[in-house]
């Protein structure tokens, strides 16, 4: 099924400054980040929505390219249902990768500069095998891969611009590891990445240098953010550390070495955070949020700009972004009179472009696409080897 949303789509102007992450010394020892509200008017965005009908209940915009090709999943009476949608086509249009369609549930959840489209398809019987899939006009290719048994699941959650799959596979005892999968390789192999010490791992995240993110249990049987470099000699999982909590997730790391996630604080609380590995003396720096109790970051682009989730100080879930030091609530940006709620910031491209799910005017949750009409010349720079898949 395609969903027009030719006619469904809004535009309206935001604002928001779209500059290198800086790390202030001082402010890094402190471990305190700025937060703000901006003028309206500065830098103009335009506000999409990728489409809705009557069968679908809402749309979760999960990654973004380079090439501005967005993919996801919608969720509706037919269960979920991967999409891909080009918002540069002259109609763009949100489409069902119907090489999947006999699959009960499907969600794609990454895209490389290639356009390869990577995810999970659910069987009737619940097990989930992950994919790749590459549209071509004449012959879409679709690859399955997972570990050998009927009873086996797995899933993928991105792909490098080198076609290196990550996600989480269960092996023998049930619980579930992080995986490397080299697409390209002339025999492509399933790696496991193990855990630090516990049962279980889950990959969630890799840039183009094979550096893998995610969260993984220790010995205690909690959970740790965790980065595996994959070209090392002797690859290991190497623990993160929390914000003083018991609990750590890394969802997505950047070319610069650069990792986001979310992790408990000695309050109890989740926080968003940063975590620059390739520093001399690498510290988890707590992002903070903006009234609310938690905040999670989800992805980070080469600049830095860092986009995700808090809750407000109400309880509702709102769009964030954080760029130049300082973190910004998306709804305060849009013009009052947008009609559009910003829940979630799923991924952000190098060019600045941003998807997610939120409210739209209509008041049906919808996915969403920030597109900056000029981005600055440091962010153009970058995009012919943008990869941002998670």
């Amino acid at each position: 099924m395609n969903l027009n949303s030719a006619a469904l789509t809004t535009l309206y102007t935001l604002r928001r400054r779209v500059t290198p992450l800086l790390f202030a010394a001082a402010a890094c020892a402190a471990g305190s980040f700025a937060s703000a509200t901006p003028a309206h008017g500065a830098n103009n965005y335009t506000v999409r929505g990728l489409g809705s009908s009557p069968t679908v209940f809402t749309a979760y915009a999960t990654a973004i390219n380079a090439r501005d090709q967005v993919v996801g999943y919608t969720v509706g009476g037919q269960g979920n249902r991967a999409f891909i949608y080009d918002s540069t086509a002259s109609a763009p249009t949100m489409h069902r990768i119907t090489a999947l369609q006999k699959y009960s549930s499907t969600k794609a959840t990454g895209i490389n500069a290639s356009g390869l489209v990577v995810g999970k398809a659910d069987n009737a019987n619940g097990i989930g095998h992950a994919f790749i899939y590459r549209s071509q006009a004449h012959s879409p290719v679709l690859q399955i891969i997972g570990p050998a048994g009927a009873n086996s699941s797995c899933y993928a959650t991105g792909i490098n611009a080198d076609g290196q799959v990550v996600g989480s596979a269960s092996i023998a005892s049930g619980s579930y590891h992080a995986f490397l999968y080299n697409s390209a390789a002339p025999t492509p192999t399933m790696h496991m990445l193990g855990t630090l010490g516990g049962d279980s791992s889950y990959a969630m995240g890799i840039n183009n240098d094979g550096q893998v993110v995610g969260k993984a249990q220790t010995a205690k049987g909690s959970y740790r953010a965790f980065i595996y470099n994959s070209h090392a000699a002797n690859p290991v999982m190497q623990n993160l550390g929390t914000l003083g909590g018991n609990f750590s997730q890394a969802n997505a790391i950047n070319a610069k070495g650069l990792i986001v996630g979310q992790s408990k604080t000695a309050a109890g609380s989740v926080h968003a955070f940063v975590y620059n590995s390739r520093a001399s003396h690498p510290t988890m720096h707590d992002l903070g949020t903006l009234g609310g109790s938690s905040s999670k970051a989800d992805a980070i682009n080469v600049n830095g700009q860092i986009v995700g989730q808090f809750k407000t100080a109400d309880g509702n879930s709102h769009a964030f972004l954080y760029s130049d030091s300082t973190l910004y609530d998306l709804n305060k940006l849009i013009p009052a009179n947008s009609g559009w709620t910003l829940n979630s910031a799923l991924a952000i491209n190098n060019q600045g472009d941003i998807v997610g799910v939120g409210i739209d005017p209509n008041g049906s949750p919808e996915a969403f696409l920030l597109t900056p009409i000029n981005p600055p010349a440091s962010q153009i720079e970058h995009a012919a080897n943008s990869t941002v898949s998670h």
